[in-house]
């Protein structure tokens, strides 16, 4: 494909499938010899050229004739003469009639259908543009389209043409505009497999404007830069940036033409505006820069300003052009307008304008002056309770200074406002860097080393400098916050797990520097017992951070040395000693979180659900998202799939926010969980996002949850061999089942059975008595029983073992009896693999567990709409073959192509894809829904549904979701 004239790749059609749709329409009547005409409006850069481009190449047959009018065209009287059918020759005379003549000769002469490209058509000659409406009215009969592109009409002549192609029926005009924040946060998500939030998306666009053009330099460094530590929007705002400082960047050379046409004053109000970043008033503008009416008038007429509906605020009329002007504005003309900024009030905002212009004019001393300044008037910002103001001027004051006394600052109101987690970036790297060594920079380094996923590099830099009595406070708070992340990356994954006397050794020394301090302060021995209680007040952070640090000490000793289920008592005690009742302080939702994770994972699922169900209401904080994340899989077992996905894409989307670590990346997997499972293309592109992701050579938690998601995704899929290589890979791996849980070990020992490996399978009964791997004493019983039922030596024993393995199941997890109901907590994807191998043992030996059919059947009937209602078209599949041999009374590998259950003998006659389709309209799905799931167009799933009334004789959708539906329940 020819590329545009700004480089736009075929991703700018993302949510252009609908103008595709109209132009192919036109097209197929153009090919049946009803002339026709589209006219495309756009802004340069919103994707008209790649439209158009996308258009033909989906046709066939067509002869194409293109031309792009230039902008001297509109000075030479018919223009377009003779350039769109160079092998006629030219009219003599440059007449609207004699042009009218000479193209219709010319279409005349064309002896198949054929479309003409008229590009930029806002340059055209007024007669080119009167030759053109005479000759369309009206529009002849001939195989031909003639599609137009053109900026927004203004001439009065080009806005009749606007008007013939919206009341013609034989035309149609199609309006391109720039992506709204909905609209950049699909492109981004489409174009690179990752979920975008909000804020994200909002970054975007005010960089871009909107602008697909734009849009798409963000949209392809995402796509094509590996994960690494720290990324995050700001790189992809600064990958824009640089993007539009390209000398060779055609929308930059767009932006510099426009410039060269304006006048001094005007240029200015450009420049002025693109720093300030904000609405500028009026008489601001003016004033500040003696321009005149008639300058902001310039603008208003060449469309680069545009106002609020006062008309007193003026703004860059497309945001996109913000950075490529600010590079346009010289060293010197940038210093004079920032500082004409910084007069326009006393704000927070005019400092950091002041201190940009001091940074620009080099002027160290004056550097120093403003930096010493910043730091007060953050204090005072502070003190009227404008935390974020005031954390973003000291930020701007550390990055412009990089000294001790900004960067404590800085940290020190961090501290404060409980806001650690954003300030950790690379911008503070200068300044930390000149720090002496000591507790704070020690802690800082551990911080970007856990950012990395090294634990181990973490825990020895905090080993080097713990707290000592001279150590000021927000090195300590800083200090036990990253002995904090040291357990809350590593133990919930069983990697890279610190020893509990480093746990220990840190809350001495904190403790230590606690009594120290009281004792400078001549404490009474009354007053040390309440600093005592304090460590349970929800004001006080560092008493917060000590209660997780006691927490994470607790989980870091080896499980061989307990009970099974020590750790969770552990927890239930801590949370009754250190955390009252009800509070939702950073310590009770750490504690609640893992505690919750670890019933979860020992298989106490309805308690676990009830507490994550309650976390998850709460304000986002780390500790609930990890809470999010384990709630989103007990969803996902329960097969509430798609409020499991909702939920894990959403903590998932906050990665680039806050940029992306270990944390953001096992975010990333599970986020990938349901549609990989589901077979959606975007599952696997987010698990790759995991797999290529750089950050140090350590195995990290998200290659385990990668790995365990893959496993699900695989088995779901009934990829059974790939999915055996994996758990067999997990099993290799320090803690695995600490991880993962012991649920998983029964699905390593059934897909060792259907691999033929059955004594590897009965070596697993050993590891269910593993007391390492939490789980409470029904669920080993559940485990060994399963187990032993898929090892055993004849059928009717393997039988018995597997019905009483799923009783056994459903004392422990009270799953709802229909599936039709919400499950509040249990294992029912377990559940339903369980009872295919029952139905399936039962349908390899008929003739000895006939009996068994009966309940086989049942199994079976509730399993397949558990399938169905979670979209697993191969399990669905499976399920309906094995039912169709219980009650045919076939053994496998007879009739197996028959149908049965939910789809009889009749729905045999539909394709593999059509009965997928068929399958999600029993479910109640929109076409819409259906095409998500799928991967599909709209248009391609409305295409299935209609051959699938046709080859089943019915007459409506309703009939057929009655007919699919006699078995499977609709969608809640």
């Amino acid at each position: 494909m020819s590329a545009s004239v700004f480089g736009i790749s075929r991703r700018e059609l993302l949510g252009r499938s609908a103008d595709m749709q109209v132009l192919q329409g036109h097209a197929e009547r153009a090919r049946q010899g009803s002339a026709q005409l589209v006219v495309i409006e756009g802004e340069k850069g919103v994707g008209k050229t790649t439209l158009v481009r996308e258009f033909l190449d989906s046709i066939e047959g067509f002869r194409t004739f293109s031309t792009t009018v230039l902008e001297e065209d509109q000075e030479t009287p018919a223009s377009l003469s003779g350039i769109l059918f160079s092998d006629e020759p030219y009219p003599d005379s440059q007449t609207p009639e004699a042009l009218v003549e000479a193209a219709r000769s010319a279409v005349a002469s064309q002896q198949s259908p054929f479309v003409v490209v008229v590009e930029d058509f806002h340059w055209a000659d007024p007669v080119s543009v009167e030759a053109l409406m005479r000759g369309l009215r009206p529009l002849t009969a001939f195989p031909g389209l003639l599609l137009i592109t053109m900026k927004r009409a203004e001439r009065k002549d080009l806005k009749r043409l606007v008007q013939l192609a919206q009341s013609n029926p034989a035309a149609s005009h199609i309006v391109m505009s720039t992506l709204t924040e909905y609209g950049v946060r699909q492109h981004l998500s489409a174009a690179t497999g990752l979920p975008i939030s909000d804020h994200t998306a909002a970054a975007i666009h005010h960089i871009t404007g909107g602008l697909p053009l734009v849009v798409y330099e963000a949209a392809t460094w995402l796509e094509h830069t590996a994960s690494f530590p720290g990324r995050s929007i700001q790189h992809v705002v600064a990958r824009v940036q640089s993007a539009m400082q390209e000398g060779s960047n055609r929308y930059r050379q767009h932006i510099e033409r426009s410039m060269e046409e304006l006048s001094t004053n005007a240029r200015d109000v450009l420049g002025l505006l693109a720093l300030a970043g904000v609405p500028l008033s009026a008489g601001y503008l003016l004033r500040a820069l003696s321009a005149q009416e008639s300058d902001l008038a310039e603008l208003r007429t060449r469309e680069l300003v545009s106002t609020d509906f006062s008309g007193v605020d003026y703004r860059l009329r497309s945001s996109s052009w913000q950075s490529g002007l600010r590079d346009l504005i010289s060293p010197v003309d940038r210093v004079r307008l920032l500082l004409a900024l910084a007069e326009s009030d006393d704000g927070p905002e005019s400092f950091a304008f002041r201190l940009s212009a001091a940074r620009l004019g080099e002027d160290q001393e004056y550097l120093v002056m403003l930096g010493e300044l910043g730091v007060e008037r953050t204090s005072e910002l502070e003190q009227q309770g404008l935390g974020a103001k005031a954390e973003s001027l000291i930020q701007q004051v550390t990055t412009a200074l990089p000294q001790e006394g900004g960067l404590r600052a800085l940290i020190s109101l961090a501290v404060r406002r409980r806001a650690l987690p954003q300030v950790i970036n690379d911008g503070l790297d200068v300044a930390f860097g000149s720090m002496a060594e000591g507790t704070l920079k020690a802690a800082w380094n551990a911080l970007i080393f856990l950012r990395a996923g090294s634990t181990g590099e973490a825990v020895s830099s905090l080993q080097r400098f713990p707290p000592s009595p001279e150590s000021r406070t927000e090195d300590v708070v800083v200090f036990a916050y990253a002995v904090s992340e040291c357990g809350r990356l590593a133990i919930p994954y069983g990697l890279g797990v610190p020893s509990p006397e480093f746990f220990v050794s840190a809350c001495t020394a904190i403790e230590g520097w606690r009594g120290a301090e009281r004792q400078v302060s001549g404490a009474t021995q009354d007053a040390v017992e309440a600093v005592a209680k304090e460590a349970t007040a929800e004001d006080d952070y560092l008493g917060q951070l000590m209660i997780i640090i006691e927490m994470w000490h607790l989980l870091a000793k080896p499980r061989g040395d307990r009970a099974p289920d020590e750790s969770v008592t552990e927890l239930r005690d801590l949370m009754n000693r250190r955390v009252p009742e009800p509070t939702t302080a950073l310590a009770a939702s750490a504690v609640r979180s893992v505690l919750a994770g670890r019933l979860r994972l020992a298989g106490e699922s309805r308690s676990s659900f009830r507490m994550l169900e309650t976390l998850v209401q709460q304000p986002a904080t780390d500790y609930l998202a990890y809470a999010r994340l384990n709630f989103a899989l007990s969803l996902f077992y329960a097969g509430r799939w798609d409020e499991a996905e909702q939920l894990a894409t959403g903590v998932a989307a906050e990665g680039l926010k806050n940029g992306e670590d270990v944390h953001a990346l096992v975010s990333y997997a599970f986020a990938a969980l349901v549609p990989l499972a589901r077979g959606q293309v975007r599952g696997q592109r987010l698990l790759e996002v995991v797999k290529n992701a750089q950050h140090g050579p350590e195995p990290t938690a998200a290659d385990t949850i990668g790995a365990f998601v893959e496993v699900w995704g695989c088995i779901l899929r009934e990829e059974n061999g790939s999915a055996l290589d994996l758990l067999l890979g997990l099993k290799e791996r320090q803690s695995p089942w600490a991880v993962i849980g012991l649920m998983q070990v029964t699905l390593l020992g059934r897909l060792l059975c259907q691999q033929g490996r059955v004594e590897e399978a009965r070596d697993l009964i050993h590891s269910i008595r593993d007391i390492s791997i939490p789980a409470t004493p029904a669920s080993r019983r559940y485990a060994e029983t399963y187990l032993t039922g898929l090892t055993a030596d004849n059928p009717r024993r393997g039988i018995e073992r597997l019905l009483a393995a799923i009783d056994l199941l459903d004392l422990i997890t009270h799953p709802q009896r229909s599936p039709g109901e919400a499950e509040r907590g249990s294992f029912r994807l377990h559940r339903a693999l369980l009872a295919l191998d029952i139905a399936d043992l039962c349908a390899a030996h008929l003739d000895a567990l006939g009996e068994h059919r009966p309940r086989a059947l049942d199994l079976l009937a509730w399993a397949e709409v558990v399938f169905t209602r979670c979209g697993v078209e191969s399990l669905a599949e499976h399920g309906t073959q094995t039912r169709f041999r219980l009650q045919k009374g076939l053994r496998p590998g007879v009739g197996e192509n028959g149908a049965g259950g939910h789809f009889d003998a009749g729905l045999q006659v539909l394709t593999r894809r059509e009965r997928e389709v068929a399958r999600h309209v029993a479910r109640g799905l929109t076409n819409r829904e259906v095409a998500e799931h799928l991967v599909l167009s709209v248009r391609t799933v409305e295409t299935h549904v209609r051959n699938i009334l046709v080859k089943l004789e019915l007459d409506s959708r309703k009939t057929l979701r009655r007919r699919l539906t006699t078995s499977v329940p609709s969608r809640q």
